[in-house]
């Protein structure tokens, strides 16, 4: 006969996520346990903020303009912003656009109304998206009309003010056309590159079993040899300690943690010369070595890596001889489903062959055809190459559509990554 205390959920002392529970027994000789997990999924709410004082679902506009959209996400059962959601929409050609989280709950994007090539009325599709939070979403309606002026005493007056109207027409569509619609551009570019540069910030990735110490997988790029992990992993265990026994302004609280990563702790430690991001799970300790400090996306992308761990390594937990075996087979697996590692390693050209068939289903873009003849230039001398080298080494100011290119070349098949041994183990 087994007893349980009655635990109630209810909106109020919960929020939307994952929680992972153990159940202990005892007959007063042998004792056991079971550990497993469940989702607690909350409602959310979908406010419009911009544009303002919009009464129903109709945005009225013109064609050429640029319109904003801002959305406040909330958990509607306990009424505090939802922040780390993604925000997807679309419009136009089947195209999915991001919004951009500007503040907590608040959420940005801009419609170019530029994709539209006739007056009508058009459906904006919305989708929300996060762990613990039922999707939720809206469709709003775009109502576009061309400008058509029929007054006749507007070409005149136009006419007599040519001078004045060129000067004014000049600054208004450089406010209120060429930089929203430039400021767009760059946010699009921003977040399609965000992986690439999280990727690039990467170190050394370390999994740690959180009560031994013992290091159960290392990847190290540079300043993390393989034969020092046990060291960099006791080093880890001390200043996360120490760092528990303190509440500075870089620990992220196991409350905040829970609520906005899925996760008990998020810790983000400055080294001076690099950065540690530490996420805690039951028995495992995820840590990223960083040159720079971790994004959003970044911190996102670890906490789900870490519950990913816990989930599909729990059963290796309760039978762990201590051998890591089984370990070093899994992790890379579940590590490769967050993070594209094969980005830090050795990159080289296709067979000639593949890069013609590719060209000729796809014309490259300018700048992918320049990152491809400086990379032609590279080979001369050297077989493979690193994409930070290339990053270093094709003149652009704007680093972004390096990557976007190279990023382009990677999805196209015409650089591949070259398989090595560690690849392998």
């Amino acid at each position: 006969m087994a007893q349980f205390s009655q635990i109630q959920f209810s909106s109020q002392n919960t929020t939307g996520g994952i929680y992972e529970y153990n159940i202990f027994w005892s007959n007063g000789v042998d004792v056991g346990g079971v550990k497993s997990s469940f989702t607690i999924t909350h409602n959310s709410s979908l406010t419009i903020l911009k544009p303002q004082n919009l009464e129903t679902t109709t945005i009225e506009g013109y064609l050429g303009d640029i319109i904003p959209l801002r959305l406040y996400l909330t958990d509607s059962e306990k009424d505090v912003p939802i922040s780390a959601a993604q925000i997807h929409y679309n419009y136009t050609h089947n195209e999915i656009y991001v919004f951009e989280e500007v503040l907590p709950g608040v959420y940005d994007a801009f419609i170019n109304t530029e994709a539209f090539q006739e007056p009508g009325m058009y459906n904006v599709s919305i989708k929300t998206e996060r762990i613990g939070f039922f999707t939720n979403g809206m469709q709003l309606q775009l109502n576009l009309k061309k400008r058509v002026d029929n007054n006749p005493f507007v070409l005149p007056i136009l006419i007599g003010s040519i001078g004045v109207a060129g000067i004014l027409g000049a600054l208004s569509f450089r406010s209120y056309v060429w930089l929203p619609k430039k400021r767009q551009e760059e946010a699009e570019l921003m977040a399609r590159t965000q992986k690439f540069k999280d990727l690039q910030n990467i170190q050394a990735v370390v999994v740690i079993h959180k009560m031994s110490g013992i290091p159960l997988y290392t990847r190290g790029y540079s300043i993390l040899e393989k034969q020092k992990r046990e060291l960099f992993s006791g080093f880890i265990q001390a200043i996360t300690t120490i760092s528990e026994e303190f509440s500075g302004s870089k620990l992220i609280k196991d409350t905040k943690a829970k609520k906005q990563y899925g996760i008990e702790k998020l810790i983000e430690l400055d080294f001076k010369y690099f950065y540690c991001l530490i996420a805690d799970q039951d028995d495992l300790r995820v840590v990223f070595i960083l040159k720079e400090r971790a994004s959003e996306r970044l911190k996102e992308q670890v906490s789900y890596l870490c519950s990913a761990l816990i989930l599909k390594l729990s059963e290796l937990f309760d039978h762990w001889d201590g051998s890591l075996n089984e370990f070093e087979i899994k992790i890379p697996e579940i590590v490769e489903e967050y993070f594209e590692l094969y980005y830090k390693g050795d990159f080289e050209l296709a067979h000639p062959k593949k890069i013609a068939k590719s060209k000729e289903k796809e014309a490259l873009t300018t700048m992918e055809t320049r990152v491809l003849n400086v990379i032609y230039s590279v080979s001369k001398n050297k077989q493979s190459f690193r994409l930070d080298y290339l990053l270093e080494i094709v003149h652009e100011e704007k680093k972004e559509l390096i990557m976007e290119a190279l990023e382009g070349l990677i999805n196209r098949k015409i650089i591949v990554p070259v398989i090595t041994e560690e690849d392998n183990s």
